[in-house]
């Protein structure tokens, strides 16, 4: 491990590792060691055993970003969708337009480039962020590949901190809904309008005026088909 910035104006400390199972993982080795400080960022070049929401596997390559950051407090409703439209804004300082793919994505056009996690561990807030930068699949598109933009990671990382540092301050987390996407969709063959969040839950508006409320433990958003499926399994 290398801390590769230390910023005692802004309080950055940036701590980087060849090799990890997970971002996450070491910061919760690090909590539960009474050995983290609260807003050291810890990323890596290679990351072995990322996950995501459900336990979902992250697939980490070389060139991407694998961020884990925590801070002391309790999580706030809404609190995905809130980190993903200040991560939205981040990228449009870098020249990168995103949208919100519900209930934990970031999206260009129908490709995925990032990816938030967040858990409570004891008293901390730990956030994951998984986001395509640079990195070169064939099964993967990133940023790069999306728009020819190349981003500093350090730099972004900073960027990131900042926003988090300010979001770590909020009482209540506002969504903005235009940033989630799409404004229309179809749930058992009907469509319906998006018209809010709520608990992390989509609220959905009928066309005879009925409200609908979706959960992300229950159903997936199926982007290719714009339609929200039933999990099979919870």
């Amino acid at each position: 491990m290398e801390i590769i910035k230390c910023d005692k104006e802004s309080g950055i400390v940036i701590k980087s590792y060849n090799e990890l199972d997970s971002t996450q993982m070491e910061i919760k080795r690090l909590i539960n060691s009474n050995m983290y400080s609260e807003f050291e960022c810890i990323i890596t070049k290679c990351q072995t055993n990322g996950y995501g929401r459900k336990g979902n596997g992250w697939v980490h390559l070389k060139g991407n970003l694998a961020l884990s950051i925590g801070y002391k407090g309790k999580v706030l409703e809404n609190m995905v969708c809130g980190l993903l439209m200040r991560l939205s804004i981040v990228l449009t300082k870098f020249g990168v337009n995103t949208l919100i793919k519900w209930p934990n994505d970031l999206y260009i056009s129908e490709s995925k480039i990032c990816g938030v996690l967040v858990e409570q561990v004891k008293e901390y807030i730990v956030i994951g962020i998984g986001m395509n930068i640079l990195g070169d699949h064939p099964s993967y598109k990133s940023i790069k590949d999306l728009t020819g933009i190349s981003i500093d990671q350090i730099e972004l990382v900073y960027e990131i901190f900042k926003e988090i540092k300010l979001f770590s301050r909020l009482e209540k987390v506002n969504i903005d809904i235009s940033y989630i996407q799409p404004k229309y969709t179809y749930l058992n063959g009907l469509e319906y309008k998006i018209v809010d969040l709520q608990n992390d839950c989509l609220i959905l508006k009928s066309k005879d005026s009925r409200l609908v409320k979706i959960s992300p433990l229950y159903f997936f958003y199926d982007y290719k088909n714009n339609e929200l499926i039933k999990r099979t399994s919870f």
